[in-house]
């Protein structure tokens, strides 16, 4: 009889956690918005600045689909985590460009290109480290870290300096 509970917890501690996990991946979206947008007094602006993460996100649901990445237990606490370090990359260009000045995105992306290309490797390789587990949970919680970053930097690196010109 233990068992049979213990399982039926289980389950239901599973659906509430992708639920409550869901919630707040938006949650800290949301925040970060807030944030972003408190900190810059100006709605397009904040949008312009959130874009590359909402598109990196948008890649992420992509990639995951292709390969049939689920979410899990482990894993569904990497995306609030992933929001906090992919708004990063897109923060540090658009105020560099800012400051730079009109037309000035290559400048930016030459000079700032390389630190944030170093920042997401590094962060990278770090929760690489955790697809060496032997516990699935941990290792799909290292992938899909690898994936949500990696990706915030392609689009950090792609699309703002595409958008650039119209901020302008």
């Amino acid at each position: 009889l233990t068992a049979s509970a213990n399982a039926f917890v289980f389950a239901d501690m599973l659906s509430q956690i992708k639920t409550d996990g869901f919630f707040v991946f938006a949650l800290a979206l949301v925040m970060v918005f807030v944030v972003i947008l408190i900190q810059e007094r100006s709605l397009v602006r904040a949008i312009f600045m959130c874009t590359p993460l909402t598109v990196s996100f948008l890649w992420l649901a992509g990639v995951m689909a292709l390969f049939h990445i689920k979410l899990g237990l482990f894993n569904m606490v990497i995306l609030p985590v992933a929001v906090g370090i992919g708004i990063d990359a897109a923060i540090h260009l658009t105020l560099r460009y800012r400051s730079s000045g009109r037309g000035s995105i290559v400048f930016v992306l030459a000079r700032s290109g390389g630190a944030i290309t170093m920042c997401a490797a590094t962060t990278v390789v770090g929760w690489g480290g955790m697809m060496m587990s032997q516990h699935q949970g941990l290792n799909t919680m290292g992938l899909l870290a690898m994936l949500a970053i990696s990706l915030s930097w392609l689009s950090t690196l792609t699309v703002a300096p595409a958008m650039a010109p119209a901020a302008e």
